[in-house]
């Protein structure tokens, strides 16, 4: 594994980047899942969905907060079920926290590691990815599965 040194501005970055991942899981600790897949955010002051009220079709980040209060607590097949790609944002994230706690702590930057994966064949991968999860939420939510 080759690291670089981290620039002081880095550092800050990170830790920056690690208080908002901290932010991000705390909150999905702190809410309940809902058993239904979608709404756990009301219990953080948020309104209903937009979509769900206008054209009741799930849009595609609803069940969001529910995967990643499912995947905080280790409920992995709830997590993937409530949204799959919530569990995948929220493996991303955790890598992401400890990549910038690592960067923060020790003032090493793992970027060699991980900047081959923002190439475009990621990012075209984790879109096909969201927009198939969406699919799947869409169709959980008709009641499908």
């Amino acid at each position: 594994m080759e690291v670089l040194k981290a620039s002081k501005e880095s550092r800050l970055y990170a830790v920056l980047i690690f208080a908002g991942v901290s932010a991000v899981f705390l909150a999905a600790l702190w809410v309940t899942p809902s058993e239904s897949g979608v709404g756990t955010h009301h219990q953080l002051g948020l309104p209903t969905c937009g979509w769900i009220v206008a054209a009741d079709l799930p849009c595609p980040t609803c069940g969001m907060t529910t995967s990643f209060s499912h995947a905080v607590r280790g409920q992995f097949f709830q997590s993937l079920f409530a949204q799959p790609f919530g569990l995948v944002l929220a493996i991303i994230t955790l890598f992401m926290g400890a990549i910038s706690l690592f960067t923060a702590v020790t003032g090493h930057s793992l970027a060699l590691i991980w900047m081959p994966f923002c190439s475009r064949k990621y990012i075209i991968l984790l879109g096909t990815l969201a927009l198939l999860a969406w699919g799947f939420k869409i169709l959980a939510y008709r009641g499908v599965f």
